[in-house]
């Protein structure tokens, strides 16, 4: 050919050596590949066989009574809160506490839900006065 330069070298050409196969090709082009292609029938009809007794399995499996699901224990803080909601839902009358002369705050522990915070009193609130006495009264 026009641009051939390897009788330019003045070395020999060498031979490219073979790359080795690696292992998984090896394991896989002698008597594994052998069986797997003359099984590939009975593979094939045991996978059919084990979809189908998933499926059926499946099909056995009866749907939930209730569409309540717990997945704490009945002492976690969250399922108690959960029960006594339901209980205060199903009450026809309930008992409720509105207490006055305190300012929103949280003093305790953000870590720690054990320690619970202290009420923060409201040095302001003054329920002495005519308005506020009237106020309360109507309030009741």
């Amino acid at each position: 050919s026009l641009l051939d330069f390897s009788r330019c070298s003045s070395r020999p050409p060498q031979e490219a050596a073979a790359p080795r196969a690696r292992v998984l090709e090896r394991l896989m082009s002698g008597p594994m590949h052998t069986a797997v292609h003359r099984g590939r029938f009975v593979l094939l009809a045991l996978f059919f066989a084990a979809l189908g007794l998933c499926v059926w399995q499946v099909a056995n499996i009866s749907p939930p009574s209730s569409t309540a699901v717990q997945l704490l224990p009945e002492s976690h803080v969250v399922e108690r809160y959960e029960t006594w909601k339901q209980d205060f839902a199903e009450e026809d009358s309930s008992e409720m506490f509105v207490v006055w002369g305190l300012t929103p705050g949280d003093t305790g522990d953000h870590n720690n839900p054990e320690l619970v915070t202290d009420l923060l009193a409201d040095l302001d609130w003054d329920p002495s006065s005519r308005e506020a006495q009237r106020w309360l009264l109507d309030f009741c």
